[in-house]
Order: structure tokens, then C-alpha cells, then sequence
């Protein structure tokens, strides 16, 4: 660390706050956030290092007052904040999946903002309840969808915070009760057979075996994109995967590999293949070696296991490429679902299939088969 660095640091006096500095061809760039991971709070550049640092030197009152804006003090004991606190740092919360965190976490933090410095007993008052209220149906005013997500959050927090184990909120404190649901998700329904076999027939090569796959197997986006040779057993016939729906929830999926869902998967592998073959007949760098043979089924261009949402947007654009109506990937899952109950499987062996619980599988089932489907059987 150069002198002048311990100088800057010294100055802005930012216990926590992370800093760095970055070389580039066009000079150097000091990145400074309110901790390691976090939010950018400055940002300096220079020609040199030494006008960087000079630059920051300067800037010691604009890091500090940023950093001031992002860095909150400790939540006091018995109040809100710490209860929001406690229970986005539990465990529990850590078991949510990404998109549940996503989802709550940034009402949670407008709880906070607030309501955060009340007692807990102030929280479960009946003034507090109504300004809940209010501010859930402001927010159905702009978005139904999001008013849900509050409502949830604010829901979630409180059953956490009221139990006996921990005591951050009082038993009674439950401002959302009696609100009603202000957003219903409209009923989706799982594309015709007809249109799923002219999909897979008129897509390009890559994104007709993604589609070929989701509707014999079933599988969900994150779940395709980690299919992989160790998870097909062609000696039994099956193919054993662990789910990636929410950590809580994590199952083994055991499907029937038929011999439709064989033909598209060898057909992902080829691709597959000749991707990886073309990438390794490319010269090679001194400083990269060359990447090992992938084991997922299906890859990008660059031979690498693509993302759940760079899965969506590769089927999106082939879609749109052969002027097609588009069909969500999910949409696939939810013929696949119709699909085997028509054949008669029952709900217990459609739920291990697609990875439900066999208590929740009929369920389910009545979600993502159509009421047509279900009379006819």
C-alpha cells in the first residue's frame, strides 16, 4: 500500500469499506464500496497512479458522505430494524431461493426504512397495522404483483420474528392480517401439442433439441441447463437428477428416458461435440490451457453450460428468428405435465417425474394441467 493510499484512508477514517485500484491501458481507476461486495460509494481516475490517488485525496468528503449514506448504524435491540436484521441474516433466509430473496428483500427494506425505529409493540399496534395498509394499496395502485410481494414480506417477517425462540415480536403482531389479495396470476395454460411438435420442427438445430428435451423430460430452466452424461442411466432407462427449485425444496427427479427424450438429448450432444472439437482445433494461447471436455448436454457457442436465463434467451431469439409464436420454456413443463397424465400416469409418478412432492403432486397437477385434460380422464 503506497504512502498515499494510507494518507487517503486515514483521512475518510472508513472502517469496513473496501477499496480498489484498478490499471487499465487509458490510466488508473480507484473504486472505493461501503464493504467488500457492496454498494460503489466513489469512483477516481488518473492518468497515473499518483493522479488517481490525488483525485481521491480530494474526494475524501464525497467517500465519506456516501459511505455515511449506505453504512447504517447497528439496529437497536426490541426494535423493527433488528427484527428485519435477524431474519435477513438467518438461516432461514439462506435457505429462500434467490429469486424469494430477490422478491422480499428490498420490501424488507423499506419496512425497515419506515418503521424500523419502533418497538415491537408499536409494530403490532392497530395505527401501525393500517399505515401498512395504505402503503400496501398504494403499491397495488402502481403494481398488484408487487403489492403481493410486500404484503408476503411483511407477512414472512412477522410469523419469523413473533416465535417463541426468538421474541423480536410480539406474539400478536400481524399488520397484514385480514388484507386481501389484491393480484391473482392469471391461469397459464401449456401450448398445444400441435404447436410444440411444429416448434421443435422448425427451430434451428440447437434451440429445436432444448425444446425437444423440456417437453419429454419436463425439466424446468435451471434444472436443463445442468443435465449433464453422469445424470442419464441408459442401462435403466432413467434419468436421475436433483431439482434446483429452492433450496428447501430440493428433490431427485427420476424420469423415464424414452426414446424420444434419448433421440434429443444425443441430438444436444452433437452439437455439443462438434462445438467443442471446433474450439479445440482453434490455436492455442500460452496463457490459457485448453478447457476439458463438457459433461452438460447442452452448451453456448462458446462450449460452456449456458445460464437458466441465457437458456430463455437463446429459445426466445430462435423463436422470433423463424417468426414464430414464442413458447416460454415453462410452457414446455407444463405440456410435458398434460402430456403424462393423458398417457395415465398417476400423480405420484408425474410428481416424481417433474420433481413435486407426493403429497402436493395432485395438487400441482390441477395448476398445470388444463381443466379439459382433467375431465377427460
Amino acid at each position: 500500500m503506497s504512502k498515499t493510499l494510507k494518507r487517503a484512508s486515514k483521512n475518510v477514517m472508513l472502517p469496513g469499506a473496501h477499496r480498489q485500484v484498478h490499471e487499465r491501458a487509458t490510466g488508473h481507476a480507484i473504486y472505493w464500496y461501503a464493504w467488500r461486495g457492496g454498494p460503489q460509494i466513489a469512483l477516481f481516475r488518473g492518468a497515473t497512479l499518483d493522479e488517481a490517488e490525488a483525485a481521491e485525496l480530494e474526494g475524501a468528503a464525497e467517500i465519506a458522505t456516501n459511505y455515511g449514506a449506505e453504512r447504517r448504524p447497528r439496529a437497536p435491540d426490541g426494535t423493527v430494524a433488528k427484527a428485519v436484521v435477524s431474519f435477513v441474516t438467518s438461516p432461514l433466509w439462506k435457505e429462500y431461493a434467490a429469486k424469494t430473496q430477490g422478491a422480499w428483500g428490498p420490501w424488507l427494506e423499506v419496512v425497515r426504512d419506515k418503521w424500523g425505529h419502533l418497538s415491537g409493540a408499536e409494530f403490532a399496534s392497530e395505527e401501525t397495522a393500517e399505515a401498512i395498509g395504505a402503503w400496501i394499496d398504494e403499491i397495488a395502485a402502481r403494481s398488484p404483483s408487487s403489492a403481493v410481494k410486500a404484503k408476503q414480506a411483511v407477512s414472512r417477517l412477522c410469523s419469523w420474528g413473533r416465535a417463541r425462540s426468538r421474541k423480536l415480536l410480539p406474539h400478536d403482531c400481524e399488520p397484514t392480517k385480514g388484507l386481501e389479495t389484491t393480484y391473482v396470476s392469471p391461469v397459464q395454460l401449456p401450448p398445444a401439442r400441435a404447436d410444440v411438435l411444429a416448434a421443435v420442427a422448425e427451430l434451428p438445430p440447437l434451440a429445436s433439441a432444448i425444446c425437444d428435451i423440456a417437453v419429454n423430460s419436463g425439466l424446468r430452466r435451471s434444472d436443463l441447463v445442468r443435465l449433464s452424461d453422469p445424470h442419464i442411466d441408459v442401462d435403466a432407462g432413467i434419468i436421475r437428477l436433483g431439482t434446483q427449485k429452492g433450496r428447501r425444496k430440493r428433490r431427485v427427479a427420476v424420469i423415464k428416458l424414452t426414446p424420444p427424450l434419448l433421440a434429443a438429448i444425443r441430438r444436444a450432444q452433437a452439437i455439443r461435440d462438434a462445438r467443442y472439437a471446433e474450439l479445440m482445433a482453434r490455436p492455442a494461447r500460452r496463457d490459457r490451457a485448453k478447457p476439458p471436455q463438457p459433461l452438460t448436454a447442452i452448451v453456448n457457442t462458446n462450449c460452456r453450460a449456458f445460464t437458466p436465463s441465457g437458456l430463455y434467451q437463446h429459445v426466445r431469439e430462435a423463436f422470433e428468428s423463424v417468426k414464430r409464436a414464442r413458447i416460454n420454456p415453462h410452457g414446455f413443463r407444463r405440456a410435458a405435465a398434460t402430456q403424462r397424465f393423458l398417457s395415465g400416469l398417476s400423480w405420484a409418478q408425474i410428481g416424481r417425474e417433474l420433481g413435486w412432492a407426493e403429497g402436493e403432486a395432485e395438487t400441482m397437477g390441477a395448476i398445470y394441467v388444463p381443466d379439459e385434460a382433467l375431465e377427460s380422464r
